[in-house]
């Protein structure tokens, strides 16, 4: 069914992106009577991952005199980089990760998963072909919901029952040791698997081990960032919009601040335009997160159903590690639903400051806009009395304007001449300027 998808992905993907071309590997042995070898995570140059699957020289298993020389159980998982977000990539060539699919007999569909962006879970099962209804080998693919202070990874896995062997890749952003994962954490998340892993070996012949401990890494990541730093943003932009004293704000006394309070017009439009654009900001991602949590919970649901058809299936009891597994899930079910509810009450949160931050700027502008009517409202007065001194003074001003004229002779000795008999141009002209003026 993936066989198309899967030749597509082939030739699309970017292989051996520069400028590293290596990858990571965890390997942990169990072996009987519950000894284990300490596990390790090691660099992997892409020449020698074919060396590395056959397990031969310096990656041969190890062996020690006081143990059963045949292991029991164990975990084999290479970690490849995805330095491209687009198009996706893998730090290994195409060749070497095709031995790798092929030895760890992982799903077909796994470049079509780990490629995924919106998060994904899958399984496909092997059924014993003398014992009808009994798993041999069942494979797993969980792709992340992508987000990249989260982490942006996929893994694709197959356990053998027989063997007690699981074989994986873990694939995805910043996973890899000193590659760009989010700043905030302290390690990358190969480190933080391993140590995961490294801490309980009694389980590392499970099935349901790292998906498990993937999920737990992913939902432990998202609970530390919504609730501490995400929630630190928020509460920030609260105390800045100043009109809300709830929760951590309660202690705050005195009266409540308007964030444009009385700064000029310009200083004003600034800060609200910063607040607007960071609440929006803090808005979006809340919605991410809220769909992050939403995947969670799915993919624990799904980890669920498939410890139970695995039980069902292999007649798994609490003695194989199964109910500590089962009462994980069940606790990061509980958490992730938690986490889920916290995301969607910090996005209403800050929804209902945004529509109060909306309307403080439609009151300021209100304001603003009284302001300036106040103004026009002082200016047309003003312009009023001018209007009206100048018709005072109208008359008068045009009277002597005329009289100033050289058609009156006021000097003249001879009375009968006062008026210049060319007075008549004066109306020639006054007469037919004044209709064109009114007219236009």
């Amino acid at each position: 069914m993936f066989t198309h998808s899967r030749t597509k992905a082939l030739s699309s993907l970017a292989w051996s992106v520069a400028p590293y071309h290596d990858c990571e590997y965890i390997e942990a042995w169990k072996y009987p009577k519950g000894f284990s070898t300490p596990p390790g995570l090691y660099r992997l140059q892409d020449s020698k991952i074919e060396e590395w699957l056959a397990q031969e020289g310096q990656y041969a298993i190890p062996t020690h005199s006081f143990l059963d020389t045949k292991v029991e159980g164990g975990i084999r998982l290479i970690i490849s980089e995805r330095e491209y977000y687009r198009t996706p990539s893998f730090s290994m060539s195409k060749e070497s990760y095709l031995r790798v699919e092929e030895h760890f007999n992982l799903p077909q569909a796994t470049l079509h998963g780990l490629t995924n962006e919106s998060g994904l879970c899958s399984r496909f099962l092997d059924y014993d072909e003398k014992i009808p209804g009994k798993l041999s080998r069942i494979g797993i693919i969980i792709k992340a919901c992508q987000k990249y202070q989260i982490g942006n990874y996929g893994l694709s896995m197959s356990h053998d029952f027989a063997t007690g062997i699981t074989t994986g890749i873990f694939h995805g952003t910043g996973v890899m040791i000193n590659r760009n994962d989010f700043p905030a954490w302290q390690h990358c998340p190969s480190v933080e698997i391993f140590d995961l892993i490294s801490a309980v070996p009694h389980l590392w012949d499970h099935p349901m081990l790292l998906p498990t401990i993937l999920l737990q890494h992913h939902v432990y990541r998202t609970e530390h960032f919504c609730t501490i730093q995400l929630g630190d943003r928020a509460n920030h932009l609260q105390n800045q919009l100043g009109m809300s004293r709830a929760g951590r704000l309660n202690g705050l006394r005195g009266p409540y601040e308007v964030p444009a309070a009385d700064r000029p017009i310009k200083d004003t439009k600034v800060n609200l335009h910063n607040l607007t654009g960071e609440m929006n900001t803090v808005i979006i991602e809340m919605i991410g997160f809220t769909h992050v949590s939403n995947w969670e919970c799915d993919a624990l649901d799904f980890l669920s159903r498939t410890m139970d058809e695995i039980a069902e299936s292999r007649n798994l009891g609490p003695q194989t590690g199964t109910k500590e597994i089962r009462e994980c899930i069940e606790h990061l079910d509980s958490a992730a639903k938690g986490l889920r509810g916290h995301n969607i009450n910090q996005r209403d949160r800050v929804q209902a400051d945004f529509n109060v931050l909306c309307t403080l700027i439609a009151q300021i502008d209100n304001r603003l806009t009284a302001k300036m009517a106040a103004t026009s409202s002082r200016d047309s007065s003003a312009m009023k009395t001018l209007a009206f001194i100048t018709t005072l003074f109208l008359p008068g001003t045009s009277v002597a304007t005329v009289f100033s004229t050289g058609f009156f002779n006021w000097q003249s000795a001879s009375p009968p001449r006062l008026l210049s008999p060319y007075f008549w141009i004066y109306w020639a002209f006054t007469i037919p300027l004044t209709l064109l003026v009114a007219l236009s």
